[in-house]
């Protein structure tokens, strides 16, 4: 397979783990006739979403006005994505394009898979943003399996039992502190300590009570930016309910694993032109595992599930695992915000596992799940307020349950 979104004609599946999710922003190459075609003959060939798009082939140097697509009955998707997956020995997405000629064989050579063929007129593969176009029109009509996604879960404690205007009050207040804390990322891309392209762009779905977040970048870099913004989250509604009295109260979790995302509205054709309109849906492992997390967490507490990744790129021999990721976000990334005028130091924060060895959550089907509890002090600095050290997490309470002892008269 090749990486479609790439300025190169072949990809790697390094490049397709950093790739985005959607590109925000309508290519500028691109006009309205082409948009139209692309998504014309994609249209056709699933007609209109009820076969999903299972791979897309493209042969810019050969045939660059060409492509093809594969596309299956709904029941037959996920078999489908694990024969294309086998013969092309990577994960398949709507951002990598299998070579046309691959994409023939399979389609020859696999009945429950229907090859569709098209010449568009002024398509150009060759060019970076005619792939990228082809792209996101794929990205309407397929789903697509990652192997190591990062997802974080927050819910409100309590949520259940407030009046429903209670309730909208808390959504909101929660949709506005997460926007607060990625508007406070924005300056750490500016000083370099994260990529510009690991916080542009984060996605989130309501489960009611609370969010899915992930990143649009799968990289290690958007694993970590994904957690610190979990923690910048934490951090800020504990300050609101601390020093406000706000009822917002959390339960967070974090975990990296296998996920699908697909199109929220089922698979189907956006309108001609419609480049900021893709949301996108997930299920999977990684998401049943945070809820079961969730189930057993108490407000205010950081559970983070074991994972061992590839570090940032630049660093071939660096490795992702929660530690690393604690140490990268408390020495490296945290400091930046702090001023020298600052009270605050960067010694004096603080991310850490309490305790630092594995816990256990066995949930009601009685399958065991493992986790981290995270806890620690951060910046914050409240509106015309000096930088102040803000607690999240939760830490072990070692004492004895009293209903557990037995007392008498002395």
């Amino acid at each position: 397979m090749s990486d479609d979104m790439d300025e190169t004609l072949a990809g790697s599946a390094e490049s397709d783990r950093r790739r985005p999710e959607v590109e925000h922003g309508g290519p500028s190459e691109v006009t309205e006739a082409l948009h139209t075609g692309i998504a014309g003959f994609f249209a056709e060939a699933t007609s209109d979403g009820l076969f999903p798009a299972v791979a897309f082939g493209l042969d810019p140097n050969g045939a660059p006005s060409t492509v093809g697509v594969l596309t299956t009955p709904i029941t037959d998707f996920p078999v489908s994505l694990q024969i294309v997956e086998r013969v092309c020995h990577e994960t398949v997405t709507p951002y990598r394009f299998v070579p046309l000629q691959r994409l023939k064989y399979i389609g020859d050579k696999n009945a429950i898979m229907r090859l569709a063929l098209r010449e568009i007129p002024s398509l150009d593969t060759k060019r970076p943003e005619h792939r990228k176009a082809v792209s996101r029109i794929m990205a309407y009509c397929t789903a697509s399996r990652w192997k190591s996604r990062a997802f974080a879960l927050v819910d409100m404690a309590g949520f259940s039992l407030c009046s429903t205007p209670e309730q909208l009050s808390l959504r909101m207040s929660l949709g506005q502190a997460i926007n607060t804390c990625l508007r406070r990322m924005y300056p750490l891309s500016i000083s370099e300590v994260i990529p510009e392209a690991s916080i542009r762009g984060f996605n989130r779905i309501s489960t009611g009570d609370g969010f899915y977040i992930w990143n649009f970048d799968g990289s290690a870099d958007g694993h970590v930016a994904l957690f610190l913004l979990l923690v910048l989250l934490m951090g800020q509604t504990r300050a609101l309910h601390e020093g406000s009295g706000s009822p917002l109260e959390l339960r967070a979790a974090f975990a990296i694993g296998e996920a699908y995302t697909f199109p929220y509205h089922g698979p189907g054709i956006p309108p001609s032109g419609a480049y900021h309109g893709f949301m996108p849906d997930a299920i999977g492992p990684v998401l049943n595992q945070l809820q079961r997390f969730l189930a057993a967490a108490a407000p205010g507490q950081i559970l983070v599930a074991p994972f061992d990744e590839p570090g940032r790129e630049n660093r071939p021999n660096e490795r992702l695992n929660v530690e690393t990721m604690l140490t990268r976000i408390r020495s490296e990334i945290l400091p930046a915000e702090l001023g020298p005028d600052d009270a605050v130091k960067s010694h004096d924060i603080e991310l850490r596992l309490d305790p630092n060895t594995e816990l256990r959550v066995t949930d009601k089907h009685e399958q065991v799940h493992h986790c981290y509890n995270v806890c620690g002090s951060i910046p914050h600095r409240p509106t015309g307020s000096k930088l102040s050290l803000q607690r999240v997490g939760l830490v072990t309470d070692s004492s004895e349950e009293l209903t557990e002892r037995r007392f008498r008269t002395t």
